[in-house]
C-alpha cells in the first residue's frame, strides 16, 4: 500500500466511517485542528463540545468556532460593529483560538502553523507541525 497525502478535506471522522479503519492507513493530511492537541483551550473546547453534542468536534467545527470568536474579538478591538472598522481591526489582530494562533500578512492571508496527521487503522499515530510562515 502506498501512502496517501491530502489536505484538510480528510480531517473528519467520516472518512474512517466510510472507508473503514483498516483502509484509513498510511494517510497523511494537514488539518487546522486535532482533538489530541496539547493546547489547553482546545482540550476545554473538545470536552464541552463532546458534552453538548455527544461526539468529538472535527476541524470544520473548530474552524467555525474560531471564526466566530475572531469576529467577536475584532468587534471588541474596533469598539464598533461597523464593517470597515471590523476589517481594519482584523488587519492587525493577534488571535489565539482552539485551532492555534495566527495573524494576517500584508496580503490579508492568515499566517499560522497547522498539524499534519498520520492515520494508521483510522487512528492518529503521529502529528507533525507544518509552519505556515
Amino acid at each position: 500500500m502506498q501512502p496517501i497525502l491530502s489536505g484538510h478535506g480528510f480531517a473528519s471522522d467520516t472518512l474512517t466511517e466510510i472507508a473503514g479503519a483498516q483502509n484509513a492507513t498510511d494517510l497523511y493530511f494537514t488539518s487546522h485542528f486535532h482533538t489530541g492537541s496539547d493546547n489547553p483551550g482546545a482540550q476545554e473546547y473538545v470536552a464541552k463540545f463532546e458534552e453538548r453534542f455527544g461526539h468529538a468536534p472535527d476541524t470544520f467545527d473548530a474552524l467555525s468556532y474560531d471564526g466566530a470568536h475572531l469576529i467577536f474579538q475584532a468587534i471588541e478591538e474596533a469598539g464598533s460593529d461597523d464593517p470597515t472598522a471590523i476589517r481594519d481591526a482584523m488587519e492587525n489582530i493577534q488571535f489565539e483560538g482552539v485551532t492555534g494562533s495566527f495573524q494576517y500578512d500584508d496580503l490579508h492571508n492568515a499566517v499560522n502553523s497547522a498539524p499534519m496527521l498520520h492515520l494508521v487503522n483510522g487512528e492518529v499515530t503521529e502529528e507533525y507541525v507544518v509552519d505556515g510562515n
